[in-house]
C-alpha cells in the first residue's frame, strides 16, 4: 500500500497577522504557511512517520507553488491540480481570533483532479469540500473511490453542516466508518451534547470522535467511550489543530492501536501542530 494516509479537501496560504490599530501602523511577526484542512492533517501524520498524501488545488501561482514545496519538504506527496483562472485559497487570522477567508482555486475541485482509486490505510475527507456545492462531487468520488479500512469524514464547519442538512449530511457519508466533529459540529448534527452527540452518531459510524478543544477529546466505538483531556496550549489562534488531530488518530488507529491509544495520539498530534508554530 503506497500511503499511510490520504487527505483530500481544501489546500490554502494560511497567514496569520498581528491586531491591528485603528488609523495607525503595527510592528509585529508576519506567518505565512502551507494550510488547508488536508495539508494539515497530512503534515500531523507526516510528523508520525507515516507516508502521507494530498489531494486538492491551488493556483498556479506563486502561493501555489509554496504550498507545494512545503507539502514535499515535509514529506507529503502533494497530488496536487493546478487552476490557470483562479488564485490559490487563502486564510489570514487577525490577532489570533478573527478569520478572513478566500477559498480560491480549492472550492473548485473536481473529480477529474483526483486518481482512479485512492488506496491507503486511511483516507480523511473534509467537510470543506464535501459540503459545498463546487467541490461536493469531488468528495463524494472520493468516498467512492477510496479503498481503505478507515475511510472518515470531517464535519469541518457546523454553519456548513445546518446549511447542508443533518439528513443529506448522513447520507452523503453513509459509507464513512469514521467521523470527526467538534462539540458545535456534534450538536449541530444531533442536537444533543459532545458526550450524548458521540453516543448518537455512533449508531451511524464505526468510530466516532468529538473534539473538544481546550478540554480534550472523547471517542466511541462498539460501546466503548473513551475521553481524553489535555494540557491547554496558551494561544488563541487554533487554526489547524483539529486537523492535525484527525490525520494523527487516522495514523495511530490504521496501525492497529487500541481507541485510547489513538485518541492520545490525535490529542497529541494537535498539541504539536500549535508549539511548531512559536
Amino acid at each position: 500500500m503506497p500511503y499511510d494516509l490520504i487527505a483530500v479537501g481544501d489546500l490554502m496560504l494560511d497567514g496569520a497577522l498581528p491586531a491591528p490599530i485603528a488609523g495607525g501602523r503595527v510592528h509585529g511577526r508576519i506567518e505565512l504557511r502551507a494550510g488547508g484542512s488536508a495539508a494539515n492533517a497530512a503534515f500531523a501524520a507526516a510528523r508520525l512517520g507515516a507516508r502521507a498524501a494530498v489531494i486538492g488545488r491551488v493556483g498556479a501561482d506563486a502561493a501555489g507553488r509554496l504550498v507545494a514545496a512545503e507539502l514535499a519538504a515535509a514529506g507529503v506527496e502533494p497530488l496536487l491540480a493546478r487552476d490557470a483562472d483562479v488564485s490559490t485559497g487563502c486564510v489570514v487570522v487577525v490577532g489570533g481570533t478573527s478569520i478572513v477567508a478566500d477559498p480560491g482555486a480549492s472550492i473548485r475541485l473536481v473529480p477529474e483532479d483526483l486518481p482512479a482509486t485512492l488506496e491507503a490505510g486511511a483516507v480523511l475527507i473534509s467537510g470543506y469540500t464535501l459540503l459545498q456545492p463546487g467541490p461536493g462531487a469531488a468528495a463524494r468520488a472520493a468516498l467512492e473511490r477510496a479503498r481503505t479500512d478507515c475511510l472518515a469524514v470531517d464535519a469541518a464547519s457546523a454553519n456548513l453542516v445546518a446549511a447542508f442538512g443533518a439528513k443529506r449530511f448522513f447520507e452523503a457519508t453513509a459509507t464513512a466508518g469514521i467521523l470527526f466533529a467538534n462539540a458545535e459540529e456534534a450538536r449541530t448534527l444531533t442536537g444533543l451534547d459532545a458526550l450524548g452527540a458521540a453516543l448518537a452518531l455512533a449508531r451511524r459510524y464505526r468510530v466516532v470522535c468529538v473534539k473538544l478543544g481546550r478540554s480534550g477529546a472523547v471517542a466511541t466505538t462498539g460501546g466503548e467511550i473513551v475521553r481524553v483531556e489535555v494540557q491547554p496550549v496558551d494561544r488563541d489562534d487554533t487554526l489547524g489543530a483539529g486537523d492535525a488531530f484527525a490525520g494523527g488518530f487516522l495514523v495511530s488507529l490504521s496501525r492497529g492501536a487500541e481507541l485510547a491509544v489513538a485518541l492520545r495520539v490525535g490529542c497529541d498530534s494537535a498539541i504539536s501542530a500549535l508549539l511548531e508554530r512559536d
